[in-house]
């Protein structure tokens, strides 16, 4: 039993940081902070690869910085 509370812990606890680390790269995003926007959407994409928004905001922080090869 100890170990079901244990593993809902962490999971609820991983699903937390995802969330935070969303928002962040959110914030950033509309503040117009590309670079570091960038590196949160990158490291989001490794773990939601698929996700679409994640994916059009990374490139779009790219092609702000004027890495036009890598946002493409």
């Amino acid at each position: 039993m100890k170990r079901y509370i244990l593993i809902l812990f962490l999971v609820i606890f991983a699903i937390q940081v995802f969330a935070q680390s969303a928002t962040k790269a959110e914030e950033l995003f509309l503040q117009k902070n590309y670079s570091e926007a960038a590196v949160i959407y990158k490291n989001l994409l490794i773990q939601a690869p698929k996700n679409q928004l994640y994916l059009y905001r990374y490139a779009r922080c790219l092609q702000e910085n004027g890495k036009y090869d890598l946002a493409i």
